[in-house]
């Protein structure tokens, strides 16, 4: 089933007998995009367990993190002392005409 993308949740009750069921479940019983488990601690935190479960069910999805940007996108900082070199021996070239001009 989970190749068909099918999720399964789980919803383990701790027990004495069971102590460990939620690790159990996680290796071997959930499964798919998105698949989790809401474990009740005892009998007695069921309710509560099973409506968390239920609404982690039917919320709307989260959406991915989004990645980071690539560090390559950033300019080198040699190519950005090079473009204000460049601005600044234009202006000093703009400044010196408007001088001779004058």
């Amino acid at each position: 089933m989970l190749d068909q993308n099918i999720v399964l949740n789980g919803l383990p009750i701790l027990t004495s007998t069971f102590p460990d069921l939620d690790t159990y479940y996680t290796d071997n019983v959930i499964g798919g995009p998105g698949s989790f488990i809401e474990v009740a601690a005892d009998f007695t935190s069921f309710e509560t367990a099973a409506l968390n479960k239920i609404g982690r069910e039917v919320a709307p999805p989260t959406l991915p993190p989004t990645p980071p940007t690539n560090p390559t996108d950033v300019p080198e900082p040699t190519a950005t002392v090079a473009l204000m070199l460049f601005g600044m021996i234009s202006l000093r070239s703009v400044l010196k005409q408007a001088q001779t001009a004058a």
